[in-house]
């Protein structure tokens, strides 16, 4: 017989995961600079709603956000002031860029961890 693991919660963390692709998936991210740039200002608009990111990452057609997910927030609201805000930064930063847009949509999920332990 195999024996139950028994853990007493400690802590209760709520992580949101979400990706979302550029327009057409156009390579418009596919600078390494631009694309870290990109990155890290992603994770700070998330940090200012209260969502401070745990990584950003992608290639040059999309990007992927793991983030502890706010009370202040709907995931939906969170990913729409992401796109927003950064679709305006890409297009100001250079203007070569200025015909960048992301995909309508997101992919995403939504994982809450509990962490416990022994008794």
């Amino acid at each position: 017989m195999i024996e139950p693991i028994r853990h007493a919660p400690i802590a209760f963390l709520g992580l949101s995961a979400c990706g979302f692709s550029t327009k057409g998936r156009e390579p418009w991210l596919q600078d390494p600079v631009l694309r870290g740039e990109c990155h890290a200002f992603l994770g700070g608009v998330s940090k200012q709603l209260d969502c401070p990111s745990v990584i950003v990452g992608g290639v040059e057609d999309h990007v992927h956000l793991l983030a502890r997910f706010g009370r202040g927030v709907t995931q939906s609201d969170w990913v729409k002031e992401l796109k927003r805000v950064s679709n305006r930064w890409i297009k100001e930063r250079d203007g070569r860029l200025a015909g960048f847009a992301w995909q309508g949509g997101i992919f995403s999920e939504l994982a809450f961890l509990t962490w416990g332990a022994p008794f």
